[in-house]
This record gives C-alpha cells, structure tokens and sequence, in this order.
C-alpha cells in the first residue's frame, strides 16, 4: 500500500470535538483546518474522513486544549444511539459475543488501517486494538487508542448494564497524571505503556445476553433493512458473521438474519439487490477457512471438513 493510501472512518469520531473545544474556548473549524479537514466537518457525523488526518486532529486538539485525557473525553461521547447505523446494529445483538463479526466487519474488512480483535487466553478475554505499520509510521496514535477503548466500555456498558467494567484496561500512553480519572470511569486498574491498547475482561462476559436497547417493532426492523441495503460491502459484513460462526454450525442464512434483526427473506432480498448471493458467501468463506487450516494446522482433511461445516 502506498504512503498516500488512505484508511477511512466515519466522521461521527469528530462530532464529540465540538463540545470539548468549546468548552476550552478553542475554534473547533480552524484547528480541523490546521489537518486538512474542511472546516465544516464536525457538522456531519456520517461521511467518511481520513484515518491519519482524523488521528492528527486529536493530536492537535490535545496540545490546544492541554488535554492529556481527550481521548477520554471524546470516547465518553460515543453512544450506541449517536454512532449510526453500526450503532443499530450493535444494538440489536442478543449477546457480546455477536457484536464482534460487526466490528470485524466495521474495522478489519474495510480499509480503516487499524484491527480491533477478540483474543481468548484462558478464562479471560482482550479486546486488542493494533494499528497498521503504516499508520504508526505517520502518527502517534496512543490518544485515539484512548478514545477507541473508552468508546467500546460505553458499547458494554450500554449492552449489558452501566455497572458493568472490565477486569483491566491497558494503554500504550505513559503515564498520566490523572489515572484516577480514568481508573474511577472505567471501574478497574489501568496498565500504562502497555505493548497494544486492550481491555480485559472474563470469558463468561461474551456469552451474557445483552439488555435490548432499541425496539424490535415492525419500524425498526424497516429500518435495519434499509442499514443493510445501503451496505456497499454487505458481501463482507455477512460474510464475517458466517465465519464467526462456522465451527458451532450457526452459519444457516435463519440464523445470520437473526443476528441481523431481519427476516431471512429480507436478507436474500438485501443481497440480491447488492449483486450477491447468500450460497457463494458461504463457500468463498468456507474456501478461505479450509485454506487456513490446510496451511497452518496439521489437521486431517477430514476434520478441516468438519470445521468449515461440511
């Protein structure tokens, strides 16, 4: 990939740097400005910025305003609600575990530069969040990876409960001097200049059925339809959430419109019209998976078979 690439997000990220500069008497428009952003970007929260721009602007904003924590205070803004249509979806997950072919699909299948991934070591769970070679070259991204991780704890909390907190929070930050802020919010110790951004957390959380937080009336599931008609990759989103659950053989197309919110039919017909066909979503995933263990495991065909559902 070339030094020019660029890695996409969604500019909701932004939207929280109107009140934060605000509040610090700091023109919001002159310092996004001063990265190459139009000055009119905090007015929108669903067009797509550059990555490394966005990561300079939270730079930037932190020498302005003198924010050690504006990570912090920007991750605390983002809300399932505020966050678009990923944030419906999310939403209508029945337990954590789903929510992560959503953020597979939000992060590592579309070109946003970083992977946020679930790592299962023993009876513990990390949400690690590692940033491409490329983006650490041109950046310093140990504030956003402060946002990043404080915006997914308000993601649980909202799922699963306000009293909920991790086991513990790692930062690749040094040392700041308000830990206790942090420590008080996030309900847990915080590691400083730790190898990678993670939250920890114990394996019986990703099998807790989540609070539901929006409606499942016949509305909102016109409306799910729509989030996922407007989908330019629904191919991958799809195909992400067929991968995650390939072993346990909840890869059925009833079983994925579930996760959805849908109906099976609305989601043939949302594939259809994006050119796709659930079928071929299936076998290229299950190709892939077969592929991968034929190349890293000594496993016997047989069983390969087994694990990608035939």
């Amino acid at each position: 990939m070339s030094e020019s690439a660029q890695f996409l997000i969604p500019s909701i990220y932004i939207w929280p740097m109107k009140t934060i500069c605000a509040e610090r008497m700091i023109d919001v428009q002159r310092l996004c400005a001063t990265v190459g952003f139009s000055a009119n970007i905090v007015l929108y929260q669903n067009v797509l910025v550059d990555q490394i721009k966005f990561i300079q602007l939270i730079n930037e904003g932190a020498k302005a305003t003198n924010e050690e924590l504006i990570g912090f205070f920007i991750g605390k803004e983002l809300t399932l609600q505020n966050s678009g249509p990923i944030g419906q979806l999310l939403a209508c997950q029945t337990c954590i575990a789903n929510i992560y072919p959503i953020i597979n699909y939000m992060f590592n299948g579309e070109n946003r530069g970083v992977r946020h991934e679930m790592i299962v070591k023993g009876r513990n769970v990390f949400h690690e969040i590692r940033y491409m070679p490329l983006v650490e070259k041109q950046v310093n991204c140990d504030n956003v990876g402060m946002l990043s991780l404080t915006g997914y704890i308000n993601t649980f909390r909202q799922l699963l409960g306000e009293t909920w907190s991790p086991t513990r929070v790692y930062l690749r930050k040094k040392k700041v001097t308000r830990a206790n802020v942090l420590e008080s919010h996030y309900g847990c110790p915080v590691v400083f200049g730790a190898e990678l951004d993670a939250m920890e957390f114990p394996i019986e959380t990703i099998y807790l059925e989540t609070q539901q937080t929006i409606d499942r009336s016949r509305k909102m599931k016109v409306e799910l339809a729509d989030i996922l008609m407007s989908q330019p990759e629904l191919d991958k989103l799809v195909a992400s959430y067929i991968e995650f659950n390939l072993s346990d053989n909840g890869y059925s197309k009833t079983n994925i419109a579930k996760h959805l919110g849908v109906h099976p039919k609305v989601l043939q017909r949302c594939l259809s019209e994006n050119g796709f066909e659930f079928k071929n979503i299936l076998a290229d995933v299950r190709q892939k998976k077969a592929k991968e263990l034929l190349s890293t495991t000594t496993l016997p065909i047989a069983d390969i078979a087994i694990e990608v559902g035939y």
